[in-house]
């Protein structure tokens, strides 16, 4: 997925990986477990959006929503997940995102 702010410093085009879903992982039990939720992972971001308009393009699809038995087992996926990210999109972090 990509993401583009506009306004403060100016557009900008960031690579990240996303969930748009119910956070199964962290849903057991709560009575709000029906409620979508995009979860949004930048790479090479170090910054501040909040109050920020953005807009979230997604470009593929990795994988399905699936619930993870830890927390740390999320985490390791997670990198798994923006290691495929960089080697499918090269040019994150440029500011100008290629699909290969």
């Amino acid at each position: 997925m990509t993401l583009e702010s506009s306004g403060g410093e100016g557009d900008r085009r960031l690579c990240g990986v996303a969930n748009l879903g119910r956070r199964p992982t962290f849903a057991r039990g709560r009575t709000d477990e029906a409620v979508d939720v995009l979860e949004v992972h930048l790479l090479d971001f170090d910054g501040d959006l909040y109050e920020r308009e953005i807009a979230v393009a997604f470009l593929s699809r990795l994988r399905g929503e699936i619930p993870f038995p830890s927390v740390e087992a999320l985490r390791r996926q997670i990198a798994l997940d923006v290691d495929e990210v960089r080697r499918r999109y090269s040019s994150c972090g440029t500011g100008v995102v290629q699909v290969k």
